[in-house]
């Protein structure tokens, strides 16, 4: 029983334009053959918020919509080079989170970490989620009343998650950064074909306690995904840019499930073939040392349990997020110029 995550591209919300252009000192030559700039001696920090959280949908004989009550996360990313990490959470005074007394009591925390090079793309992210609802409540109690009544609650209900992905951008010419991570600028419109391993190892665990009259289920899985995505940025006009793409895939999930009962435990083992897309559009604003902006999400996942019951997600996502590029201390930048100087014997 799972959502498909669904892996991000990036665009720009246009605050504080006015202001940003008057401070952006880039150089108006520029040859007529750089498409990129790398913002190499900058430092950048970028604060986001999405609503990317997991959720769980499953379409049976009775339809289950398994949602967390926290709706938005906040993430706090910096960057140098090609290098980046990030953490997110889901404080309360964000919209959406917080209505504990009807849905619920939900903790959301995320780790990333990536590799941007010139081709090879690397992430690995961990995630966790305890505490959600049924969001469907309606459709088993005739007689609840929405916003009135508590929804059903499953308050020790956790998912896990390691990720991992690596891809490989074929035209150099376009900048992955650019649109991630925000440590370079596309400065002419390119486009890419860029083929994508995904692989993670997810747990969905209902850790409440057995009572004698009920039972729990732990799923282990391991997914692999192979996807074949094109993306496109479009430079409008110095400093904006509208970008697009779209990725569809195709992959396997190996599951062991294990079903806890008063009579004993039961294992099983089972394995699905996936079907898995994506399409991504976003606006940008990205000068030399401000940028802000916003990404759309949609994709769609679905694999087949068993001849009755299809795990299928629909989803639409945003992103919006604004930062700025520091002059990075001289110690990052010796340090780094070290680190360039081993690994451009390997990647490229």
């Amino acid at each position: 029983m799972r959502t498909i995550c669904i892996l991000k591209a990036v665009g720009l919300l246009l605050p504080f334009i006015a202001s940003a252009q008057l401070a952006d000192t880039v150089s108006s030559e520029i040859k007529a053959n750089q498409y990129i700039e790398k913002m190499d001696k900058y430092l950048t920090f970028r604060l986001s918020m999405n609503d990317d959280i997991q959720a769980f949908r499953v379409n049976s004989y009775i339809d289950y919509s398994i949602q967390p009550n926290d709706k938005t996360l906040l993430k706090i990313s910096t960057s140098y080079r090609w290098f980046s990490f990030s953490i997110s959470a889901a404080p309360e005074f964000l919209p959406g989170n917080g209505d504990n007394d009807l849905k619920g009591e939900s903790k959301a925390t995320s780790f990333s970490l990536g590799l941007n090079f010139s081709h090879w793309i690397q992430g690995i992210t961990y995630s966790r989620f305890k505490g959600y609802y049924l969001e469907n409540t309606g459709d088993f109690d005739p007689g609840w009343i929405k916003d009135v009544d508590p929804y059903v609650q499953f308050p020790d209900f956790v998912y896990q998650r390691f990720h991992g992905q690596t891809a490989y951008k074929f035209n150099e010419m376009f900048s992955f950064n650019a649109l991630s991570v925000q440590t370079e600028r596309q400065l002419r419109s390119a486009g890419t074909f860029m083929p994508v391993l995904s692989y993670e190892y997810y747990i969905t665990d209902d850790q409440a306690e057995l009572t004698g009259q009920n039972k729990t289920q732990k799923e282990n899985n391991f997914e692999l995904l192979l996807s074949l995505g094109y993306f496109h940025t479009f430079v409008i006009h110095r400093n904006f840019y509208a970008s697009a793409g779209v990725m569809p895939g195709a992959g396997v999930i190996f599951g062991k499930l294990l079903t806890r009962q008063p009579g004993g435990n039961i294992e099983s083992n089972q394995s699905y073939f996936l079907l898995w897309a994506q399409g991504a559009g976003a606006l940008g604003f990205n000068s030399e040392r401000f940028f802000a902006g916003t990404q759309l999400i949609f994709s769609r996942g679905f694999y087949e349990e068993g001849a009755s019951t299809t795990i299928r997600n629909d989803r639409f996502t945003y992103h919006l997020f604004l930062g700025y590029r520091f002059n990075a201390p001289k110690s990052l930048t010796k340090a780094a110029d070290k680190a360039d100087e081993k690994r451009s014997k390997i990647f490229k």
